[in-house]
């Protein structure tokens, strides 16, 4: 019985030693004076994107559909009469300045040109002949000149060879104006000749073919309609209230699809559709136009609404739509601190700022859902 309670107290005894705490440590959590270090550690810094508020043209716009329009496009035209001998293009050909597109019957015009050359040759003599004859009567009129003081002197000879004389140079001048038509008529019928081969006048598609072979065509008539896409430029009929901003060489853009192209306004004309009190605008490409543009394609054109300003702008992802109103989160000596704006227009990706930051400002633009105001933050 003895040995039996020996063994409990033992054992009571021991697991008192076991569970007891260590010397002093119920002194160290107690007191208030124990080191910073054994309290727990706050959370870590909320890992954030930022970005700055700063100032940017404000540059409102409009979409205004519009079309390519190209600056050459036409009927190429014949210049002379005569039947088609030959065309040597098709729809769809692509062809360069000064190409061959249609052959006419060129006999008749060579032969104009034989003919006229033969006629020439004919005035070029007279005017030799005529040539020769005022060198006779020079001579006959020098002679009766050195017989003006001799007994042999007759007036009315040395008049009448003075007559003669002048005759023969009015019709040699006569003969030289006659030369110089034939010279003319002689050009015209080799111009003639050369616009018988009907070239292109500027580089381009062929987009209808009106000559054939053997048809007869007049001077004017049509042979082919040529189309050059490599001239586009952007017609938009814009409504006159929009008008103001398009100031001849004001940038502008455009776009296709999703391709956006820069656009320089060319001539606002001055032509206004009663019937729906818009105008048309000429832009010109400020680079070179992508590939596979076609004539009256659509495009959107980015018309301006008012004139450029600068404003103060945040990005569109720092603000936070609440109950109050709107806010972003203000980075500060490492702590995000919420604070009100009130913002004004779009500007793509931003917002404009009428009042809450000031320029420089930087802003939570990632991760600004989860904090709280004073949170500590790492970028």
């Amino acid at each position: 019985m003895v040995s039996t309670v020996h063994r409990l107290a033992t054992a009571w005894f021991a697991g008192m030693l076991f569970l007891a705490p260590p010397v002093g440590a119920q002194d160290s959590a107690g007191d208030p004076k124990a080191p910073d270090a054994a309290k727990p550690a706050g959370p870590p810094p909320a890992i954030v994107g930022v970005d700055k508020v700063r100032m940017v043209d404000v540059d409102q716009t409009v979409p205004v559909i519009g079309r390519f329009v190209t600056r050459n496009t036409g009927i190429v035209a014949a210049r002379v009469s005569g039947p088609v001998e030959d065309v040597h293009v098709e729809v769809g050909d692509r062809v360069l300045a000064g190409d061959l597109l249609v052959e006419l019957d060129d006999t008749r015009f060579a032969l104009a040109i034989t003919r006229l050359e033969a006629l020439m040759a004919i005035d070029v003599a007279a005017v030799r002949s005529a040539e020769a004859d005022i060198a006779i009567k020079q001579v006959q009129y020098d002679r009766q000149e050195r017989l003006r003081n001799s007994a042999a002197y007759s007036g009315a000879r040395l008049e009448d060879s003075a007559a003669e004389l002048a005759r023969a140079k009015t019709e040699l001048a006569q003969k030289n104006a006659f030369v110089v038509r034939a010279e003319a008529d002689l050009a015209i019928a080799r111009a003639d000749l050369a616009d018988s081969k009907i070239r292109a006048p500027y580089s381009g598609t062929v987009i209808v073919r009106q000559a054939q072979p053997g048809a007869y065509l007049s001077a004017g008539a049509a042979t082919v309609t040529l189309l050059d896409d490599t001239a586009l430029e952007i017609e938009a009929d814009v409504p006159s209230g929009r008008i103001r901003g398009l100031t001849p060489g004001r940038q502008l853009s455009a776009s296709i699809g999703t391709e956006t192209i820069g656009i320089v306004v060319r001539s606002v004309i001055p032509d206004e559709n009663p019937a729906t009190r818009t105008r048309a605008v000429r832009f010109s490409l400020s680079a070179a136009a992508p590939a596979g543009l076609a004539q009256n394609q659509a495009v959107t054109v980015a018309v301006p609404v008012s004139d450029l300003r600068d404003a103060l702008s945040v990005h569109k992802d720092a603000v936070i739509q609440g109950p109050a109103g709107a806010i972003v989160y203000l980075v500060s000596d490492g702590k995000a601190a919420r604070q009100p704006v009130d913002l004004g227009t779009s500007i793509g990706s931003r917002l404009e700022v009428l009042s809450g930051l000031a320029d420089g400002d930087l802003v939570v633009i990632r991760g600004n859902e989860r904090l709280r105001p004073g949170q500590p933050v790492s970028y």
